[in-house]
Order: structure tokens, then sequence, then C-alpha cells
């Protein structure tokens, strides 16, 4: 039953890391290849396998198998693999009207974070069952909901839970709730307008393509107020309106230069410091990301007015074992435009 499980190995050598994936075979037995004088082994299993067609995967929570302080030439490595959560249930309507959505998805709300494949929902009884999730709670979007219906309000479900029901408002006869107005600047081709609510949790943010007219129509938004933010990437131009009601558009916005945050990298090895990427925490609670350069460089441009986080990662190196190298910024809507950051990777 532990066929076919994923295993990721990562070691150290001086300044250099490397990662060596491993896949158990039908006895549970994996073996991977590291350098005879790396300094440290690192063996885990991060995530739970996705169902593959003639496999039989123990449901497990991944995240919870690791060995740290391992030696090459180490053998008889246990990964205890810890019980599975489940996630099981319905979605209704505000009345208690059973929905047929097309699938969901899930998100763990702590530790690593990607969105699953998509889960189908049974098309007979419309309940939806997911297995091999970790003991954390859980964000779930839901897909597919009939027409006048919105995802469920954004709160984590804390795992395991069975049979429970995902309330989605709105309804057949309700009147889609939208955001709209027109974007004024040259070359739109590429950019959005995304809607960020006032619940900056919610996922996934709502958004539409700026039409060659500049004007955009954002649906199924969540309620309250928020923020309009439009913007394409590579594009140092942005737009934004903050605070605003969606009941008192259509809205009008202006492409200007957006704000800018750049820095560099220090207290790392020079000759693997372009290796790292820096990732840039939005207000909207999305990620963005970028490889170092020159060096130990990095520029993110057009941004809007808010706090933002900075933190290096290196895909070499589980996040747990990066020395700290975090900083926050609050860019404001006065010049300078521009703001310096220096993220400093020495130990203490």
């Amino acid at each position: 039953r532990a066929s076919g499980i994923a295993v990721t190995i990562t070691w150290s050598r001086g300044a250099l890391r490397g990662l060596v994936r491993a896949t158990t075979d039908a006895q549970g037995a994996f073996r991977g290849v590291v350098p005879r004088d790396a300094a440290e082994v690192v063996a885990e299993i991060r995530e739970s396998p996705e169902p593959e067609a003639g496999v039989e995967h123990p449901g497990h929570a991944g995240a919870r198998a690791r060995v740290e302080g391992l030696r090459p030439g180490a053998r008889d490595v246990v990964l205890e693999l810890g019980e599975a959560a489940e996630l099981s249930g319905w979605c209704v309507g505000p009345d208690g009207e059973a929905l047929r959505p097309a699938s969901i998805q899930v998100l763990p709300r702590v530790g690593p974070a990607s969105w699953s494949a998509p889960h189908p929902i049974d098309p007979e009884t419309g309940r939806f069952h997911v297995t091999g999730l970790r003991h954390v709670p859980y964000w779930v979007l839901v897909k597919g909901l009939p027409s006048g219906y919105l995802p469920p309000p954004p709160e984590p479900v804390p795992l395991p839970a069975v049979d429970i029901r995902l309330v989605c408002p709105g309804g057949p006869s309700a009147p889609l709730p939208v955001v709209e107005g027109t974007v004024e600047g040259a070359e739109l081709q590429g950019f959005r307008a995304t809607w960020l609510p006032e619940q900056t949790a919610w996922h996934p943010l709502p958004s539409a393509r700026v039409d060659a007219d500049g004007s955009f129509r954002i649906r199924c938004i969540p309620p309250g107020r928020g923020a309009i933010l439009v913007r394409a990437d590579g594009d140092a131009r942005c737009a934004w309106r903050a605070d605003v009601d969606p009941a008192e558009g259509p809205f009008d916005l202006r492409l200007r230069p957006g704000l800018a945050i750049h820095g560099r990298i220090t207290g790392w090895p020079a000759e693997t410091v372009d290796r790292l990427e820096v990732v840039l925490s939005m207000p909207s609670g999305r990620d963005r990301r970028q490889r170092v350069r020159d060096g130990g460089h990095f520029r993110f441009p057009g941004l809007p007015p808010g706090r933002y986080e900075l933190r290096t990662t290196d895909r070499f190196v589980p996040r747990d074992r990066l020395p700290p190298a975090r900083r926050t910024v609050e860019l404001e809507d006065v010049e300078p435009s521009e703001r310096e950051v220096v993220l400093d990777h020495a130990v203490e």
C-alpha cells in the first residue's frame, strides 16, 4: 500500500545545496543518491500524492513524515506516515436547497500551500469526498456553481470534517453582483482588473480582462466594500481605487506609474545567490515571485500603496531550513515612489 509515494531528499555541502527525488517501491522502500561528503541530509514526504490510475496510495498526512540529520550512506531510514484527514459533505443554497457544482479544490491554511487538483462532485448525490489531507484547516474553493450562486465565505474548515454543509449565498433569481468601470491609458493588452475585498482571504480573487476600449466588468464578487487594482505582469503602470462600494460604480480609473520595491540580498554566498527567489506578499493576499539577478538584486514595479512583506526562498531548501531574511515595507502614495530594501541572510 506504500508504493508510488514521492520522497524528497535534500542535502547540503558548504554553500551548495541539492535536491533528489525518489519514489517508494511495492515494499515502501526508497533510495536516493547524494554526495559522499554532504554535511546534512533530510528525507521527507512533503505532500500527499495525487491518485493515479491503477495505483493505490495510503491516505496520509505527508507533511508529518520527516527525518533530519542523516548522513550519506544512511540506511533503514523510516518515514512514519500520519493518519489521513478527510473532508466530505454537500453544497447547499441559503434556503437549504441542494446544489451540484462542478468540483471543489482545497488549500491548506498552514504549511506548504498549493491548490489541489479539482475534486469532482457526485452528479447524483451532489456529495464531495476528499481524502489524504493533513490535520490542519483548509480553504475550500467551490467551482462551477449554478448561475446566481457565489462560493461560500472564505472561512477555513478544520479537518477532519465529515458531512459538512457549505452554504453558498445567492440564488437563481438573485442579481449577480459586479464591479465595472473604465481604465484610461494606452496599450491595455494583458491588463486585468481585480477586486480586493475587505476579506482579503477570499480565494480566488475575482478578476476580469480589461478590453481594448478600457472597460472591465468583474462578476461574482463577495459582498462588502473593497478595492480595485488594475495591472499587467511586466508593466510598471497600474491603477487602483481603495475603499469603494460596488453599488457606487461604474468607476473611472487612470493608469499611472506604479510604486516599486527594489533591493539586494546580503549574507549569502556569491556563487549561489542568483539561485534564490524573492517572494513579495501583497495586500491582496497573493504572492509575486522573482528570481534574483546580477549578484543578488531584485525589483518589483507596478505596485499600489499598501503593506508588503518580502522573504527569500531557495527551491533546493525547505522553507523552514532557510536562515531568516524578511522585511515588511509600507508603500504610501507619495514621493519617492520607489523603496530600497536589504534582505540580510547573515546567521547570528
